[in-house]
């Protein structure tokens, strides 16, 4: 059995949270989209009472 080093296991992290953040990076943008979008509403319905 071999000995796995800290390097083999640094690099199976990284590989893994790399394919993570492709995975979602479409939806972190559309929350982020959404968010921006709904705090614009916000501004354009709420802006005009104050």
């Amino acid at each position: 059995m071999d000995t796995i080093s800290i390097y083999d296991i640094i690099n199976a992290i990284l590989g893994f949270t790399r394919d993570l953040l492709v995975y979602f990076s479409p939806l972190i943008g559309l929350l982020g989209g959404l968010k921006f979008l709904a705090d614009w509403i916000h501004k354009l319905i709420f802006g005009k009472k104050v």
